[in-house]
């Protein structure tokens, strides 16, 4: 949140709905952002990984999240 919160702030205040996602839920930053009226979503993730069975399972988990959203913008 630290580096983007501006962005987030402005997007909110334009009217937009924010969804922010990440592999891993942090109650305090899920918070932080529910405090800002940004939704979380969580999109599994190996960070770290090279195996193409872990970046097919992390492309699914964002063709899942936006099929239900529709997004009209995604920011990455």
């Amino acid at each position: 949140i630290n580096f983007r919160r501006a962005l987030l702030d402005d997007l909110v205040k334009s009217g937009a709905e924010v969804i922010a996602c990440a592999p891993e839920p942090d109650a305090a930053t899920i918070e932080r952002l529910s405090a800002m009226k940004v939704r979380f979503a969580r999109v599994p993730m190996a960070r770290a990984s090279t195996n193409p069975l872990s970046d097919l399972k992390t492309l699914r988990a964002y063709v899942s999240l936006f099929q239900r959203e529709r997004p009209d913008i995604v920011l990455a």
